[in-house]
């Protein structure tokens, strides 16, 4: 397939496809990165119905790992908004598709944003009820978390209370485009009633895939996710 590396306000990113009026806008979750499995499925799908994909790797990710920019919700919205712009310039429709984390962090950016459709898959769409389980489990408090700012889990995440107070000062209120969710049975990360919530209040379609993980990974993961692309797209 196709694919040209650009930069986006130094953002490194991917057009992938043959030239079109339609892109959908890709965003890679944690530990992931532009050009990672999915999103070549992704481009396939897209491809074959006539869209062309534009994917960039997240600060700490892909070609930016080891970079001074942090993957913060507050920094990564900021980004997200500068790719939109960049999408909506060259395009003429766009629909998204973000997994995970990438999810929250469109539900952060573009609640306002001309877009077709999302697709979300495994998404993290309760930052606070995520940040809280973390926390939980590490055994630490608000109170802690003030006073410390910075506490590196075991691991390898590491809370910041800038992003506690930024995560819980910016709740999802608003979010009104059509959105198809595709939800794994066996997801450890996010929990299923918050995906029931946010599904009840939102417009879209959700999808279990009860045999799936939050990291959709196996040959036949994957190709459930690559045919519920086919159909959703």
């Amino acid at each position: 397939m196709k694919k040209q590396k650009i930069k986006i306000k130094g953002i490194p990113s991917i057009i992938w496809g043959e030239a079109s009026e339609f892109c959908v806008l890709a965003v890679h979750g944690s530990m992931s990165h532009k050009e990672d499995r999915i999103i070549e499925i992704l481009a396939a799908a897209a491809g074959s119905k006539g869209w062309q994909v534009l994917s960039f790797d997240l600060p700490q990710h892909g070609e930016r790992q080891g970079s001074d920019a942090l993957c913060k919700p507050q920094d990564c919205a900021a980004e997200l908004k500068e790719i939109m712009a960049y999408a909506q310039t060259h395009w003429q429709q766009v629909q998204l598709f973000a997994v995970s984390l990438g999810a929250y962090f469109s539900l952060l950016a573009y609640p306002d944003e001309a877009l077709k459709q999302a697709l979300f898959l495994s998404p993290v769409v309760n930052m606070q009820h995520l940040l809280a389980d973390m926390m939980q489990t590490a055994g630490v408090d608000s109170d802690n978390l003030k006073q410390r700012q910075i506490i590196p889990l075991d691991n390898g995440q590491t809370l910041y209370w800038d992003v506690y107070t930024y995560v819980n000062e910016h709740p999802i209120h608003t979010w009104p485009h059509p959105t198809m969710i595709l939800y794994a049975g066996h997801d450890y990360l996010v929990n299923k009633a918050d995906i029931l919530s946010f599904h009840q209040k939102f417009p879209g379609k959700l999808t279990v895939y009860a045999e799936g993980e939050h990291f959709f990974h196996t040959p036949k993961q994957l190709q459930k996710a690559a045919d519920w692309l086919s159909e959703m797209l």
